[in-house]
């Protein structure tokens, strides 16, 4: 999955948002993990507590037209959230 150019804006609200609900101790590892997809040109976060899902989509560039999911832990999307707010307006490249 690459992404070849997006606003920080456009990934930052969309990632906080499903970052939100995930409770830092959970009892299942894969609960404390955020699911990112890309599929024709839109990328799809998805989290969930089991009693909430939350999926936010976004229209963002990038190469290929193949399905592509992978799983990043709420700590480093978090952690990449803190880096992009303290940093001044950029493209993500």
């Amino acid at each position: 999955m690459f992404i070849k150019k997006i606003e920080k804006e456009a990934l930052l609200k969309p990632l906080q948002t499903v970052v939100g609900i995930v409770e830092r101790k959970q009892t299942m590892p894969i609960l404390s993990n955020i699911l990112i997809e890309k599929e024709f040109g839109k990328i799809r976060f998805t989290s969930t507590d089991l009693e909430i899902q939350i999926t936010t989509t976004i229209e963002a560039e990038a190469d290929g037209d193949t399905y592509t999911a992978i799983t990043v832990a709420e700590r480093s999307c978090r952690k990449f959230c803190v880096y992009c707010r303290n940093r001044a307006k950029y493209r993500l490249r």
